[in-house]
């Protein structure tokens, strides 16, 4: 029977490469089992992720941690062959992902998020649901994605009614299952409720600008979460009248804005 090799470490990606690093630094070596999980990324952080998560209640140190369980593996001959069935699912998955190639880059994202909009001069926290939809475009080592999103939020407790449009561009990076990007998306926010109404003399569809950062975590090559961050600037052009402060002047306002979503790819 062929031996599954593990990847090289220096050969691997930047993130797993601190890994790595962080392993080799408590232990003194590379494991080989943590070499065989990096041939399939997915598999490599989850394990991480979930030695992580049992460290937070752990009262002994990672380093501890690691020898004991290597130790318990070499003396007892059931964990030993837990841990050798782990190995071999790592190596099947990793000849399965070597026999089918690399997926194909699945370029046009189209997904659904909720979003919380802080309008600052009108003192409400309004929530929305809304759709996106975005195109991927390789541009050297970066990733530069046109986008267009559209946010409903409903009059619940200010009664403002905002409907929001953006259409720009996020650009930035991907590390294995991860993305690191820049948005700038100018638009539209139209504030019809009864309450802006009532006291601003009839509806407002006025300019918004939305800067700020995205994450992303790719679940699977069809599928990823979102997560968006940053300030979408209003512009009013006339005095703003609300029930809890005298009118503020008209100008751009810095509204903080957040949201979080999943998407498909295609």
């Amino acid at each position: 029977m062929a031996r599954i090799e593990g990847i090289d470490p220096k050969q691997a990606p930047f993130l797993m490469r601190q890994m790595f690093r962080k392993v080799r630094k408590m232990l003194g070596r590379d494991l080989t089992p943590q070499r065989i999980q990096a041939r399939v990324p997915r598999l490599f952080w989850f394990g991480i992720l979930g030695e992580w998560l049992l460290g937070q209640k752990a009262k002994v140190s990672a380093r501890l941690r690691a020898v004991v369980t290597l130790r318990t593996a070499a003396n007892h001959m059931h964990i030993r062959f837990v841990v050798v069935l782990f190995i071999i699912f790592a190596g099947i998955s990793a000849v399965a992902s070597a026999q089918t190639g690399e997926e194909p880059e699945r370029p046009l994202q189209i997904g659904t998020q909720f979003s919380v909009l802080h309008v600052d001069p009108l003192h409400e926290d309004a929530v929305s649901v809304g759709v996106r939809a975005s195109y991927d475009l390789p541009v050297r080592r970066l990733t530069v994605a046109p986008e267009i999103e559209a946010n409903y939020f409903p009059q619940v407790n200010a009664n403002f009614g905002e409907k929001q449009v953006l259409a720009g561009a996020r650009a930035g990076f991907k590390l294995d299952a991860f993305g690191f990007f820049f948005k700038v998306r100018p638009g539209l926010v139209h504030f019809g409720g009864a309450e802006f109404t009532t006291r601003n003399g009839g509806s407002l569809s006025t300019f918004a600008t939305d800067i700020g950062g995205v994450f992303e975590y790719y679940v699977s090559p069809r599928v990823a979460l979102r997560l968006d961050w940053g300030d979408t600037m209003i512009y009013f052009p006339n005095p703003i009248a609300t029930a809890i402060s005298p009118s503020k002047a008209p100008g751009w306002y810095h509204n903080l804005q957040g949201s979080g979503g999943v998407s498909f790819r295609f």
